[in-house]
């Protein structure tokens, strides 16, 4: 089975081996896709890794979490992106773009001097709260990730991946431990799952809805043992079902 091809949103796969994205550490400080980058991926696809999913890319300066982290916040990422997926499109291999909002996870900066989450709850692993977004930084950020797979699209990558595991700002909505807001992104599962369909569906206006969009979900939040209201893996998979309705 590990060397048949399969289908994944209509994007077909030469064989069932996944290189899952990974922080490289490689981008330019202001997040420009670097030739170190494409070499690491071309090698991936030189050796038949069927599926390459590329490092996270922050979909707005406020949402970087890490160094040298590669980003797509700008229409001139284009350009330096689709010179790498023509490097990996040499091969058999294809080729996704994963994109992020650090969340509750920020990088402290001069562009980003506080971080951003649903809600203001304390990240205790950094010793951080967040200041919990208004309506009109959710709705700002659902055309940051739209722009973000508009722009995977435009540089050639086969699919674009949406980070909604690991405490970033997508899984922070969909954790009932941290998101508790009373408006329609607040509640429910389905209304914590609701800003990421808005994102799904705000990019299928810009690119149709033949283009393969990806979730990176994980099934548990991961907190200590005792945390209330976390996320769990039969919600997990309510959720997962959501996404699949959603296409």
């Amino acid at each position: 089975m590990l060397f048949e091809p399969i289908s994944l949103c209509g994007m077909e796969v030469p064989n069932r081996f996944v290189r899952s994205a990974t922080h490289e550490w490689m981008a330019e400080p202001d997040g420009t896709p670097t030739e170190r980058i494409g070499d690491l991926y071309e090698e991936l696809a030189k050796n038949d890794v069927g599926l390459i999913i590329a490092g996270y890319a922050y979909v707005n300066p406020k949402g970087k979490s890490d160094h040298l982290q590669q980003g797509i916040y700008d229409d001139r990422f284009i350009e330096p992106y689709k010179k790498i997926v023509d490097r990996v499109h040499k091969y058999n291999s294809k080729i996704v773009m994963q994109v992020a909002h650090g969340g509750r996870q920020t990088m402290i900066s001069s562009e980003a001097p506080y971080a951003l989450a649903p809600s203001a709850v304390t990240e205790k692993t950094m010793g951080m709260t967040p200041e919990e977004m208004s309506e009109k930084e959710v709705l700002e950020t659902i055309e940051d990730f739209a722009n973000a797979v508009r722009r995977g699209k435009e540089a050639g990558f086969d699919a674009v991946q949406l980070h909604c595991a690991h405490g970033f700002l997508l899984s922070n909505f969909i954790s009932p431990h941290t998101n508790r807001r009373k408006d329609r992104w607040g509640g429910s599962t389905e209304k914590r799952t609701q800003v990421i369909l808005d994102i799904i569906n705000r990019a299928r206006e810009m690119i149709g809805d033949d283009y393969p969009i990806m979730v990176k979900l994980n099934a548990t939040d991961g907190f200590p043992e005792g945390t209330k209201n976390v996320l769990d893996a039969p919600e997990s998979i309510k959720i997962a079902k959501i996404f699949a309705e959603s296409g």
